[in-house]
């Protein structure tokens, strides 16, 4: 009796035990109802039929309990990753939220400095409007002011005054060449007119003195003296030329025509007597 009392107990405590295991891996309890449900099914059948029917042993209490311990154990797995997986999905939220709040708030201050600089754009461009405005007042204003001035007014009728001097002195001293040109070539003419007459005139006595001496008579004479004049005219004396040449060449000498004044004294150099050629040195000299 007390062994069998002691191996009694001793499996009732193991079957505690294991119940208690089961029950904190599976966090609830069963009650056992297997000899009630094989009763009950047992008692059916008789009275039903009489029949003899093989059921399929039931799962023990132990059994069904492991079961749904692993269902329940599976599905809690399954909740922890999908509470992990809402977690970090909130997480990610979070801070996509966090960075599209500081997105919106750049977006917001770039407004604010694009907004700030279409303002001080056009600020500047009134500013360079003014100013054009007053570059073109200031240049009206210093134009008007150049005709006002005195002093400008002064200048520009100096320049012009000076301009219409300058001018007639150059039509004078064109004009003054031009006359002395022909001065210079009358007087020449006249010169040799005169040598000319001269020339005639003592052709003239030289014929009468013949004809005094000779007895010819007054139209021989008359030739002759025709004849003699032809001569004199067909050949003219050269120192009278080179005089004329000397005095054309000091009236060039005088108005400061280099140009023409030179080839007429070296003309006279060649044909000029002692006292044309001196003077043509003379004049030579102040040309040089």
């Amino acid at each position: 009796m007390i062994k069998d009392s002691k191996a009694n107990s001793i499996a009732q405590v193991k079957l505690q035990n294991q119940q208690f295991q089961e029950y904190k891996l599976n966090r609830m309890s069963q009650l056992d109802a297997t000899q009630r449900q094989r009763s009950e099914v047992f008692l059916a059948t008789n009275a039903r039929d009489g029949e003899l029917r093989l059921l399929a042993a039931n799962l023990s209490s132990g059994q069904r309990a492991g079961a749904v311990g692993l269902q329940d154990s599976e599905l809690q797995n399954e909740l922890d990753l999908t509470r992990e997986e809402l977690d970090g999905a909130r997480r990610s939220n979070s801070e996509l939220n966090k960075r599209l709040d500081d997105l919106t708030t750049q977006i917001e201050t770039l407004n604010e400095l694009v907004k700030l600089k279409d303002d001080q754009l056009a600020a500047w461009r009134l500013e360079m409007q003014k100013l054009n405005e007053l570059v073109k007042i200031t240049s009206a204003e210093k134009k008007g002011a150049f005709f006002k001035d005195p002093i400008f007014v002064s200048l520009l009728i100096v320049i012009i005054v000076s301009g219409i001097v300058i001018g007639m002195l150059l039509i004078q001293r064109r004009t003054g060449r031009n006359n002395l040109d022909d001065a210079g070539l009358s007087v020449f003419s006249q010169e040799n007119g005169i040598d000319w007459v001269e020339d005639s005139t003592r052709i003239k006595i030289n014929a009468d003195e013949r004809e005094v001496l000779t007895g010819t008579s007054p139209v021989a004479s008359e030739a002759n003296s025709v004849d003699d004049i032809n001569q004199s005219i067909g050949e003219p004396n050269i120192d009278e030329d080179a005089n004329g040449k000397l005095n054309l060449a000091r009236a060039y000498v005088d108005m400061n025509d280099h140009e023409n004044a030179r080839p007429l004294l070296n003309a006279v150099l060649d044909e000029g007597n002692m006292e044309q050629v001196q003077e043509a040195n003379i004049l030579l000299e102040r040309l040089d």
